[in-house]
């Protein structure tokens, strides 16, 4: 695609549509993984921190299954593209 110009709302609309519907589902899995994490471990965060840990430090090991949470979908979907869709779409 060369659109001309860029901005054309015939292929900027669609194609903006379907980057947002992607990556919302997983940025609402990515944070309802992480607040529930953080209200769940609240007491090992606490602790960490009086013991001198930073924030990041304190809560590092929520974050990374949070991003594995929200990123498992789209993965996952990627992976059966060769099987399915591509097949599918040359039919």
């Amino acid at each position: 695609l060369q659109p001309s110009p860029l901005w054309d709302p015939q292929y900027v609309i669609p194609i903006v549509g379907m980057l947002l519907g992607n990556c919302i589902n997983g940025i609402s899995l990515s944070m309802n993984s992480m607040l529930t994490s953080m209200v769940e471990s609240s007491q090992e965060i606490e602790l960490l921190l009086s013991f001198g840990a930073n924030s990041y430090e304190a809560s590092n090991r929520l974050i990374r299954e949070a991003v594995r949470t929200g990123t498992m979908p789209q993965l996952n979907s990627m992976a059966i593209i060769g099987i399915i869709s591509i097949p599918g779409m040359m039919t």
